[in-house]
C-alpha cells in the first residue's frame, strides 16, 4: 500500500526528487496507525466475514498430524471401473475427487473431481439415450424396461 501510494503521488506531482521523502511520510504514517488501530483492509475483511488464513496457525495445530483429520475409509476407483460402481461410489459418498489407482494401490494415476465423473457420465447417457431407436426390443424385458427408464431419469 505504501509503494502503491508513493508511486500515485509522485506521478502526480511529475517529481521524482520527492520519492523518498514522500516514501517516508507514509510509511511513518502508516506505522504510527497501526499502533492505534487496525489497518482500513483488514477492517474491511473482517466486516465482509472473508475467510482468510492467519500468518501463523494456532499451536494446536503444529501437534496434528494428515491421519488425524483424513478419511479412514477412502474410496478409490481402477483405470477399468465400471460404470455400475461408479454411479454407486458417486451417489454414495460425499468426497468431490476419487484417486484413480493401479492394482497394487501404491501408484496413483490420477485424482479426478466428482463433478468430472458427473459431467461425463451424463454426456455418456445424453449420447446413449438419443440413439434410442437403434435399440429395438421385441418384446417388454426387464432389460428393455430398464433402460428405458434409465434414459428417462
Amino acid at each position: 500500500m505504501t509503494i502503491s501510494l508513493t508511486v500515485i503521488l509522485i506521478e502526480s506531482t511529475n517529481e521524482i526528487s520527492y520519492g523518498l521523502p514522500i516514501m517516508i511520510t507514509l510509511m511513518v504514517a502508516k506505522w504510527s496507525g497501526d499502533l492505534f488501530n487496525e489497518g482500513l483492509y483488514d477492517i474491511h475483511v473482517k466486516l465482509k466475514n472473508v475467510p482468510l488464513l492467519e500468518w501463523t496457525a494456532p499451536q494446536e495445530m503444529y501437534r496434528l498430524k494428515a491421519s488425524d483429520i483424513m478419511e479412514s475409509c477412502l474410496s478409490y476407483i481402477y483405470p477399468h471401473t465400471r460404470i455400475h460402481s461408479i454411479v454407486g461410489i458417486l451417489k454414495t459418498t460425499a468426497h468431490n475427487a476419487f484417486p484413480v489407482v493401479t492394482v497394487d494401490m501404491n501408484n496413483p494415476t490420477g485424482h479426478p473431481r466428482k463433478i468430472n465423473y458427473q459431467d461425463n457420465l451424463d454426456s455418456s447417457k445424453r449420447a446413449i439415450c438419443s440413439y434410442n431407436h437403434l435399440f429395438q426390443f421385441n418384446e417388454r424385458t426387464e432389460a428393455a424396461t430398464a433402460f428405458s427408464e434409465w434414459c428417462r431419469e
